[in-house]
């Protein structure tokens, strides 16, 4: 399994002392974004709760609701190779907080594959220690969610909880939000459906994403036809939403 450790980082000034109280309370930010993404390719667990703050957040949770899916992830993948590569550090001026940018490349193999490329800001806070604050795969395990919520809400013929994945600008041409939900439950009302992604490509643009998921369905009992949706997303709320793809302008 490869792991990536090529950094550029840069600093701004800081005073001797500030220097000193740095080099006194553990692995540096660079160093510790290492050591992450070390324990992440060994799945080491244990190792790895101890890097992350008590106050860790995102717009998906807390310190327990990352761990908790990083270990469905462990679950889900048998096998993949998680890399970044830091491109600054920019510590503020109390030494108390730093952020970290890298870039995500990362192969996750089980059912489905998953493979995904794009920036991380990772979010750092030192109390005794630097730790990480957020940021930790945020953005793939959003999207992950979202692609899960989208099968569950096919099969169960909800049209409600597929227009809640929808972005509130969702748009096809001329399809807006609305329409696009008064469609999706003319096409599923009353359906069998059995839905199974196969594969995703996932390309990250800070507020924007692509994503495309190849998959199998079957409706009331027919053959499985296998087809690929080319999804955009975008943000709303901090968390990712459908924001165009799901049906072609007339």
């Amino acid at each position: 399994m490869r792991v990536s450790s090529a950094f550029v980082v840069r600093r701004a000034p800081a005073p001797a002392a500030i220097a000193a109280a740095l080099a006194a309370c553990g692995p540096t930010p660079e160093a510790l974004v290492r050591e992450v993404e070390a324990t992440l390719a060994a799945r080491a667990w244990s190792s790895l709760a101890a890097f992350i703050d008590p106050h860790y957040g995102d717009p998906l949770g807390d310190r327990d609701t990352l761990l908790d899916d990083l270990r469905a992830m462990d679950q889900d993948f048998p096998r993949w190779t998680i890399d970044w590569t830091a491109s600054g550090l920019f510590p503020e001026m109390s030494a108390l907080v730093a952020s970290v940018d890298t870039r995500l490349d990362a192969e996750l193999v089980g059912r489905p594959v998953w493979k995904v490329e794009g920036p991380m800001r990772l979010s750092l806070h030192r109390t005794d220690r630097w730790r990480i604050r957020g940021g930790l795969l945020a953005d793939l395990r959003d999207i992950r969610g979202l692609m899960r919520a989208r099968r569950r809400a096919l099969e169960s013929n909800d049209a409600v909880a597929l227009s809640a994945l929808l972005h509130p600008n969702y748009r096809d041409g001329i399809i807006d939000r609305q329409m696009a939900t008064e469609r999706m439950k003319r096409d599923i009302e009353g359906m069998a459906i059995r839905f199974t992604a196969t594969n995703y490509r996932l390309e990250i643009r800070e507020d924007l994403a692509h994503i495309d998921e190849h998959y199998s369905m079957s409706v009331a009992g027919g053959p499985a036809r296998r087809a690929v949706a080319g999804l955009t997303l975008r943000k709303s709320a901090g968390r990712w939403r459908i924001a165009a793809g799901l049906y072609a302008s007339p």
